[in-house]
């Protein structure tokens, strides 16, 4: 399953130009097979798209960022389900083709992420230092900041940059 998931993912990638994502970029794409049987889609080392195929239920996860519209994945899929402070809107599926659906929403995300956000090892952006000195996350984009993975390691007093550097 999770190699028919990751060639439709390509597929849809494969179609953005290389000025947006690198081919370096690109070989890092993956598909993580998670605990509770759904399928990750990795991009800046947070979830982009969390895929899960169960016996009940077969539905995506999609980060909402402002460059994906709400009301276009409402009119393509019959199930679609979001509040609008939340991070995901949830996507039920029909069938694993159903995600050439998303071939829009993935490629606009894909360019807002790479246009607006840099990123490196440690979750959503470069902003590490700024954050390890100020000992917080500065990222102004709630959005970001919410999934960034540095940030956890900022709030448990594990700081690995600047001038609080401790580990």
């Amino acid at each position: 399953m999770e190699n028919k998931i990751l060639e439709i993912l390509n597929n849809i990638v494969s179609n953005i130009s290389v000025e947006i994502i690198s081919q370096d970029e690109r070989e890092k794409i993956t598909v993580n097979v998670n605990k509770n049987s759904s399928v990750s889609f990795m991009v800046f080392k947070n979830i982009l798209l969390k895929i899960t195929f169960q016996k009940a239920k077969m539905f995506v996860e999609i980060r909402k960022l402002d460059c994906v519209n709400l009301d276009k994945l409402s009119k393509e899929f019959e199930n679609v389900k979001y509040k609008e402070n939340e991070l995901y809107a949830k996507i039920y599926l029909d069938s694993i083709e159903d995600i050439n659906k998303l071939d829009t929403e993935i490629k606009e995300i894909y360019k807002y992420l790479y246009s607006n956000e840099p990123t490196d090892n440690f979750g959503c952006c470069s902003r590490y230092i700024e954050c390890s000195d100020s000992l917080k996350c500065t990222n102004p984009d709630k959005k970001f900041a919410k999934g960034c993975q540095y940030k956890g390691n900022l709030e448990s007093g594990k700081i690995f940059y600047g001038k609080n550097k401790n580990i």
